[in-house]
């Protein structure tokens, strides 16, 4: 049998489409829907993906099943992803391939839908590549016509293609239990409004790599995994009471554990003493779904929550990218496929990994910026630097760094990267913190410095460097220092080079550390502002070229005043920040130009050179004593 009753079973593609199993699509499933961006973006995916030699499979994520009692295989979850792969091959075989590439063993259809005869109608004619003119049109057809039209487009070399898709792309294959309640399962997913989640699935497959273990150790595994799901909250405050004391000590505030045997020896008088392990995707729901809200134990006083930077996926692809050092996607969507594909996912793996994902969530909560929420009101507050303290009624939070100076440097240094880089994909600034730190034993007294220099990193080795060093490389290999000096003539890229905004941000870090603005904070600030405009209104002479897009007429506001203001004349923007905030530091200096002295060619050009002397200033190497 292709598929056995186990957690996590990976296989190809080739082995699933020409496996003697049948799917079934069952009825309380949603139509196929999926529409040719979707299966366009997947087939391009894979095919970057073959291209780059160090490529050896790639995943394309988790297939839930159920055994039926007629040995066939209900889907659960994955049914959009295994239809358009029917549909894909169809195309491959009957319309692209023909003679040179060879597809002979794609020789049934596995995938049927039940009560769905149009459904079944149309992709047995694809299969057997009958004439669809009398077919009702649906989903399947739209996208296999519009495959069949577009797909040597995004592909190629349309044999490396083939050759990785049937052979190098794998699904995990996860099949429930046989006393699994689908009818219960369901009722759940439905009330989530969404799938199960994949950080779910990874706790059971890790689970299952130590099932062996003693029944309190697998409990301490899930109380420990839980604790730091909850990214809303200081992690100690997700954990009971003496067992936070044990584990971070009376005063909250120290991790010294280097073993997660030995953790769990000195923690495991206060875990309670019933066999509630699991591994199975089946149980992990049970209990971490169907349970939550019922049987959990409240440990969090509710004082303060915040906003995190980064979502749990996302934050355990940061701690095995600390850990593992390889150069692994953060991109959350892939969490699974990411672990199975980069790991040895051994039990001495689950335990440690376990232990840094505890470690590193305390440092995450100790030194990385989060905002404030009123748990009132739920209005999101200032951004901060905080940790936890002992105190007589149980904790409180107080600032990491007592020098508010230096406080209020990191805040900035870390808005200035977050803003800058605001998707959780490319978050490597924070794989840069959290690895500094680690290597530190906790100690951040230097981390403004190694900001300050990763920052000078990003400007002359990746941005403004002939030859791009790319993020993993300036971190892990280079250690967050700066390779290249910066040039004596330094020249910035104009507007239509496509400068990023990370200059902009960076230069009003420098700015700001001058002392100009003093009250300027961070915000997502996406827009390129021309102070000029590109396109003046009536009665405004439109600018030279050459002046326009320099860097000098340049300044980052948010998107809705750029559509608002991006026609004013210079003089009229002035007028409309009289009563507003400005959105950068680079911007209040340019207005203020304006007002005195007005805004043109010749100002343009020597703010800009003023702006270059400043980012020279701040470009030179700062060593770490």
């Amino acid at each position: 049998m292709l598929l056995q009753n186990k957690n996590c079973n990976l296989i190809s593609l080739k082995e699933i489409l020409s496996s003697s199993e049948e799917f079934i699509i069952p009825m309380y499933q949603r139509n196929y829907d999926w529409s040719f961006s979707h299966v366009g973006q997947l087939i391009q995916d894979i095919y970057e993906s073959a291209k780059y030699p160090h490529s050896s499979n790639y995943y394309i994520g988790t297939l839930v099943t159920y055994l039926r009692d007629d040995n066939n295989y209900e889907v659960v979850d994955g049914q959009q992803r295994l239809t358009s792969l029917h549909i894909i091959m169809c195309a491959l075989k009957h319309e692209v391939c023909l003679n040179n590439v060879d597809c002979s063993w794609y020789k049934k259809l596995n995938l049927k839908f039940e009560y769905r005869d149009s459904s079944n109608k149309s992709l047995h004619s694809l299969f057997v590549h009958d004439s669809i003119d009398d077919l009702y049109i649906d989903n399947i057809l739209e996208v296999y016509k519009d495959l069949v039209e577009n797909l040597l487009k995004l592909v190629k070399d349309i044999n490396s293609f083939c050759e990785f898709f049937f052979n190098h792309v794998k699904i995990a294959l996860v099949t429930l239990p046989k006393d699994t309640d689908l009818n219960h399962y369901f009722e759940i997913m439905n009330n989530r409004g969404e799938q199960l989640e994949k950080h779910e699935i990874l706790k059971a497959l890790l689970l299952s790599k130590i099932q062996n273990e003693d029944s309190k150790k697998l409990k301490f595994f899930k109380i420990i995994w839980d604790a730091c799901s909850n990214m809303n909250s200081m992690v100690q405050t997700n954990f009971e009471v003496k067992l936070r004391r044990k584990i971070f000590t009376e005063k909250l505030d120290e991790f010294y554990w280097n073993s997660f045997d030995d953790l769990f020896n000195a923690c495991q008088d206060l875990i309670t003493a019933e066999n509630t392990s699991y591994f199975s995707i089946d149980d992990i729901y049970k209990h971490c779904v169907f349970n939550s809200n019922e049987n959990s134990v409240n440990y969090i006083e509710e004082k303060e929550k915040f906003n995190s930077v980064i979502n749990f996926p996302n934050f355990l692809l940061q701690v095995l990218k600390v850990k593992i050092e390889k150069d692994i996607p953060l991109d959350d969507k892939r969490l699974l496929d990411v672990f199975i594909s980069s790991v040895d996912l051994s039990s001495t793996f689950v335990k440690d990994y376990i232990l840094i994902l505890l470690r590193l969530r305390f440092y995450f909560d100790k030194f990385v910026i989060k905002r404030l929420l009123d748990s009132d009101t739920g209005t999101i507050g200032e951004w901060k630097i905080l940790t936890i303290k002992e105190s007589q009624k149980s904790y409180e939070t107080v600032n990491t760094f007592s020098d508010n100076a230096k406080e209020r440097q990191n805040v900035m240094l870390e808005l200035m990267f977050h803003v800058s880089l605001p998707s959780q994909n490319y978050k490597h600034w924070l794989t840069a913190l959290l690895l500094f730190i680690y290597k530190q034993n906790g100690n951040g007294d230097y981390l403004n410095y190694y900001l300050e220099n990763l920052a000078k990193a990003y400007i002359l080795d990746h941005f403004l460097a002939n030859d791009a060093v790319d993020y993993f490389q300036i971190i892990f290999k280079n250690e967050g220092k700066c390779q290249n000096i910066c040039p004596e003539v330094l020249l910035l890229p104009r507007y239509t080079d496509g400068i990023d905004v990370f200059i902009f941000n960076y230069l009003d870090y420098c700015l700001w550390k001058d002392g100009i603005l003093p009250e300027f904070k961070f915000t997502f600030r996406s827009s390129i502002e021309h102070l000029y405009p590109q396109h003046p209104l009536d009665g405004v002479e439109p600018l030279e070229e050459k002046y326009l897009h320099n860097f000098g007429n340049l300044c980052l506001i948010s998107r809705s005043k750029n559509s608002r203001l991006s026609n004013f004349s210079p003089k009229a923007k002035v007028d409309y920040y009289k009563n507003n905030n400005y959105d950068s530091v680079k911007q209040k200096i340019m207005m203020d130009l304006t007002k005195d002295r007005g805004w043109d060619s010749n100002t343009i050009t020597k703010h800009e050179k003023d702006m270059i002397e400043v980012l020279k200033k701040y470009l030179k190497p700062t060593n770490i004593n």
